[in-house]
């Protein structure tokens, strides 16, 4: 098994586990409401966990980005202005 397909496995489990430990706890924390049945309260707290972990992840990989191209621009890289402009941008968006 290749390491990036290890590590990409890894990382799967860690989200899946996180998204499990996560909505566990929710239906701890709400109790056994009476006439709703568990299955829905389930999917409700694993979808409401699955987009929160994924805006945290994006909000992640545009601040790393934007740091990037802080670093660059500093550096004075080429190509660095026309990234800079294409991230706010994309940002902006």
């Amino acid at each position: 098994m290749s390491h990036t397909l290890r590590r990409n496995l890894l990382w799967a489990l860690a989200i899946t586990g996180l998204i499990a430990a996560l909505t566990g706890v929710e239906l701890w924390l709400q109790g056994a409401p009476a006439g709703v049945p568990l299955a829905t309260n389930l999917l409700i707290f694993a979808l409401v966990n699955v987009n929160i972990i994924l805006l945290m992840a994006l909000a992640i990989l545009i601040f790393r980005n934007l740091a990037k191209l802080f670093f660059e621009r500093r550096r004075r890289v080429v190509g660095a202005r026309l990234r800079t402009r294409l991230a706010v941008a994309f940002v902006g968006l």
